[in-house]
């Protein structure tokens, strides 16, 4: 008798915790049936499936946004390697100033060397 009422009291725990998980009330010899339960635990994984389809998805893009982030870091840091020190407006304008200068004074040589070139072309050619 003893363990008959512990079997009763166990699977009295057991549809009491069925019917937390389910929100299915089980009256033993009530209106409910084994068919309700199935039913009831079957749209559940249902909904559970569902869920887990979505979180799987929203992994996914997760994964994909953390790719484009690793890629958009590491251009950020090959630039920032490339880039020298920062230069004030002036600066810049300065330095290409002074490379103008440069410019010029080297195309101001070229000219002035032209005709001599131009020159000692045509001696070379009227000698052969």
């Amino acid at each position: 008798l003893g363990y008959l009422q512990w079997l009763s009291s166990w699977w009295r725990g057991e549809f009491d915790r069925l019917e937390e998980a389910t929100g299915f009330h089980y009256t033993p010899g009530g209106e409910s049936s084994v068919t309700d339960v199935t039913e009831q635990i079957l749209v559940l994984q249902q909904q559970n499936d569902s869920l887990v389809a979505y979180l799987q998805q929203q992994q996914v893009e997760q994964l994909h946004y953390e790719k484009g982030l690793r890629k958009l870091r590491g251009a950020r840091r090959k630039l920032q390697a490339r880039q020298g020190a920062d230069y004030s407006v002036e600066e810049l304008q300065q330095q290409a100033n002074s490379v103008m200068a440069k410019c010029e004074h080297f195309e101001g040589q070229l000219r002035a060397s032209a005709p001599l070139v131009v020159n000692l072309l045509r001696q070379l050619v009227h000698a052969s």
